[in-house]
This record gives C-alpha cells, structure tokens and sequence, in this order.
C-alpha cells in the first residue's frame, strides 16, 4: 500500500511540474532589455586556431542587459541589434526554466559572443559555445561564451547552446 502511495505522490508531482513549466514557457511575459554601460571588459577565454586550443584575453563591450543577463561582443565582432535583442529575449525565457528547476545563479549570467573558432574561413554559419574550461578563470561565475560565425543559422541552434551550456 504505502509503495503504491509513494508512487501516485510521484505521479502527481510529474504532472505538477510539467504544467509549471508549460506555464513557464508559454507566459507571455513583457522582458525589459536596456543598452549595456558599453564598458570594455577583458575576459580569459580559449580560441581553437590551427587545431590548437589557445588561451586569449577577449577584450568586450556591454552591449545590452536585463535584470538577469549582460551580452557582450567580443569588439571588432558586428552583430545585428535585432538578433542580439532576439537572442537575449529568448534566453530570457530558457534562464526561468532552469531558474525555476534548479534555482537561482549567483550574480548574472553572462553571454560573450565572440570569434570561438579563431579565423573559421568555411561560408556557413557556424554555431559553438562552452561555459567551464579547465583553466579558465574570469571573476564572474556564470559566463557562456558563443561564437559568431558567418551569422547564426537560426537562433533555435544558439537557444539549444545557451540552454545545453546552462545546465
């Protein structure tokens, strides 16, 4: 009896759960995105060059901010404002999900958007992005670093990124 409880308590928490994040995911909610201080901010990060992994100091701006994230551009990297916009509006919505499944970050997360792959010469898109190297050591906790390749192919491959490196 008391296993057979245990599993219906199971039950009801999955079907609780799965519509707290359909909730989640399909408010509509009014995110405010404001132009970041433009500040430049140097950030140690790793490029791939010539099949090497290098280790580089990434000089960025803020260029836009909400109360939960800060996107910078790697400088000399032009980005349009509307992608930026649409790719902070977005993640806005993945950072609830993963706020509401395993809490809160501590301080702001952090999207650098920058030139991963070091000179990639192919015409397509390319999409990469990593959050934890050995090695790697910037004073905020919580950085994705992107790269921006030749454009993004679709913003669903940067979402798909930015949810994967924040679990």
């Amino acid at each position: 009896m008391r296993k057979i409880f245990i599993v219906l308590v199971f039950i009801l928490n999955c079907f609780i759960l799965n519509a707290d994040l359909q909730y989640i995911l399909n408010a509509k909610k009014n995110y405010q995105i404001y132009s970041g201080d433009n500040k430049e901010k140097i950030f140690n990060a790793v490029r791939y060059i010539n099949n090497n992994y290098s280790k580089e100091k990434i000089k960025a701006k803020n260029i836009y901010s909400t109360s939960k994230i800060d996107l910078y551009l790697e400088n000399d990297l032009k980005v349009e404002d509307k992608e930026l916009k649409n790719i902070l509006l977005e993640t806005m919505r993945v950072y609830d999900m993963e706020e509401y499944l395993f809490g809160k970050l501590e301080g702001k997360l952090i999207l650098l958007i920058m030139d991963i792959n070091g000179g990639f010469s192919g015409d397509k898109p390319y999409m990469q992005g990593y959050s934890v190297l050995d090695g790697i050591v910037n004073e905020e906790k919580n950085i994705i670093f992107l790269a921006y390749i030749n454009g993004w192919e679709n913003i669903d491959s940067v979402i798909n990124t930015i949810a994967h490196e924040l679990q």
